[in-house]
């Protein structure tokens, strides 16, 4: 057997449904969000954690530090990192130094473990 319900106003019903599509599209927009602004809070923390122990970040390509920090402007986590690193170029070493370390490091291509 089976029972039919009839809707005395759908239109009100579908109005209802849209409107809680929307709000629920906003909460998990707002959660996604939420969750990328705490990975980066946390990445802050561990790079600070690092200078504090003497770790220094350095950026070493040949690009522009401020052509880097351009290309990682629409994702939280890299700005947060690349507000942690310092250009090579003004690093408070002799030219030679600088050099060097540009090319043991393949102008940023190299990594080291």
């Amino acid at each position: 057997m089976t029972t039919t319900v009839q809707i005395d106003d759908p239109q009100g019903v579908i109005n209802s449904l849209q409107a809680r599509i929307v709000q629920l599209e906003g909460q998990i927009q707002y959660l996604r969000q939420s969750e990328v602004e705490g990975h980066a809070t946390a990445v802050h923390a561990v790079l600070k954690s690092l200078r504090a122990h003497g770790v220094i970040l350095l950026h070493l390509g040949v690009e522009d530090i401020s052509k880097a920090r351009e290309r990682t402007e629409q994702y939280p986590l890299e700005r947060v990192a690349m507000d942690q690193v310092w250009p090579l170029a003004s690093a408070p070493v002799s030219a030679d130094v600088k050099t060097a370390l540009q090319k043991a490091a393949n102008y940023g291509m190299n990594r080291w473990p």
